[in-house]
């Protein structure tokens, strides 16, 4: 169902129930498990789902509960693996929106709910965003008016010595929490979700070397007698191996969601098994989300160091237009390593003066440095002088579906020196009959044009 809360309105569901938590990835549509916020009715709640709450945090939770801030504590098995995506620590926050508030006093658990979106767009802020971008599939939204805050709470947890540590910025600013806990460390991370300290690229990985794909080619090297299946639907033409477990053997994602955590664990805690072999599953619905899963903890066998930061920097948003990575936009031109094994990630800025390119710096180093590279640097490269060109496909593909007209195959000056400037087509309807209303859009790098045939205003992301 969807919520209202003081900062957005979230998706909820029985936190305590895999069942009902995967009907959140299935909505959302997410292409990863990331961790989910728990949210419940006031602090002393909080001592059911945690083992351990440090001094800073009593004093936070004091001073801002009810209220925009997110803590991440050592979690309880009560909380189920697909909350924390198999993590530690669980995020936990106490809404301050009345209506909400009645409603987890009423209910016997508390509510797993990540903003009421589908993934890539805008978080809600009234009932009416929910309803128009989720429709049906939420059958019960409760209407409490505009949010107040309208951006996502604030995230902080602990680091070994229980200090705190922001991992998000939201609506607590540093200088209030200062206020009440002292200096704070800021470790901020490109989830819109809160992880565990390892940041977004560490999640849960079995100690033992898992490989994905397919299963005669992995077997290959491996000792038949210490290996196990993780399996998906049939499996009557599998190899003989050790043992086999299977996500779902009739075949339903949702069934496989809700075990493959659990099932990790379980080969990972095999003693006769030294290595995981497991099958992709369908690259649809959630069966994307548990790919992405497996795809995480296969990463540190099948990835080499370079692979490794490639991946994570997929994961690294464009600040301005959240649906494009670093990667989409085409700005990171290397990654390297010297003889020392530092890491240094070369860029290209879209502009001179782009605003939003010190953001994306700070992204990349915390994003990189939280993959063990406590010395990664990155090196800005103004030559040659990035273009549209380096757009990926799929960025202009994320560019269409998110509303913004994407650029042309060419460059800016090949356009003008050999091409008549054509109008672009509408990214809402389709209509190739639009007009421009101005060269400047929502940011430097858009015009701002009109349909004629919908009637509705876009941005052009204008060839450079």
């Amino acid at each position: 169902m969807g919520i209202p809360t003081e900062t957005v309105y979230g998706l909820a569901a029985n936190a305590l129930n895999p069942e009902a938590v995967v009907n959140i990835f299935r909505i959302k549509n997410r292409p990863a498990f990331d961790p989910l916020i728990v949210h419940i009715p006031d602090a002393a709640a909080a001592e059911q789902y945690v083992t351990h709450i440090p001094a800073p945090a009593h004093a936070l939770m004091e001073a801002f509960w009810p209220g925009p801030l997110t803590l991440l504590l050592p979690r309880r098995d009560c909380i189920p693996d697909l909350v924390t995506s198999g993590l530690p620590h669980v995020g936990l926050r106490v809404p301050a929106h009345p209506l909400t508030q009645a409603l987890l006093h009423a209910l016997p658990f508390p509510l797993a709910a990540p903003s009421a979106n589908p993934f890539g767009y805008i978080s809600p802020t009234t009932a009416r965003h929910v309803a128009d971008q989720l429709g049906n599939q939420v059958p019960y939204i409760l209407d409490g008016g505009p949010c107040t805050i309208g951006v996502e709470s604030t995230i902080v947890g602990f680091d070994d010595q229980e200090a705190p540590v922001v991992y998000r910025l939201g609506g607590l600013s540093v200088e209030v929490l200062e206020a009440v806990c002292g200096p704070v460390r800021l470790q901020l991370n490109q989830s819109s979700n809160p992880a565990a300290p390892g940041m977004l690229a560490a999640h849960y990985a079995p100690r033992k070397p898992l490989l994905l794909g397919a299963v005669p080619e992995m077997l290959e090297g491996l000792e038949a007698q210490k290996t196990a299946i993780l399996a998906f639907g049939d499996t009557s033409g599998l190899p003989k191996v050790r043992r086999v477990e299977n996500l779902s053997p009739g075949g339903d994602l949702s069934e496989a969601a809700q075990r493959l955590f659990a099932l990790l664990r379980t080969l990972d805690a095999d003693p006769d098994i030294t290595a995981i072999v497991a099958v992709p599953l369908p690259e649809v619905q959630l069966g994307r989300a548990i790919n992405d899963r497996l795809r995480r903890a296969a990463a540190p066998v099948l990835l080499s160091r370079k692979e490794q930061v490639w991946r994570a920097l997929e994961q690294v948003a464009d600040p301005e237009i959240p649906v494009l990575s670093v990667l989409d936009l085409g700005i990171v031109r290397e990654v390297s390593f010297d003889a020392e094994g530092n890491l240094e990630v070369a860029i290209t800025p879209t502009y001179s003066g782009c605003p939003a390119m010190k953001v994306i710096e700070w992204e990349i180093l915390a994003t990189v440095r939280s993959l063990g590279y406590p010395h990664a640097q990155v090196r800005t490269v103004l030559q040659p002088a990035w273009t549209t060109d380096w757009m990926t496909p799929q960025g202009k593909r994320k560019l269409q579906e998110y509303g913004i007209a994407p650029p042309g195959e060419r460059g800016r000056l090949n356009r003008l020196l050999f091409e008549s400037a054509a109008a672009p087509a509408c990214p809402l309807c389709g209509s190739t009959d639009t007009n421009r209303i101005s060269e400047f859009g929502s940011t430097a790098c858009k015009e701002l044009w009109r349909c004629t045939a919908c009637l509705e205003p876009f941005d052009y992301f204008r060839c450079h």
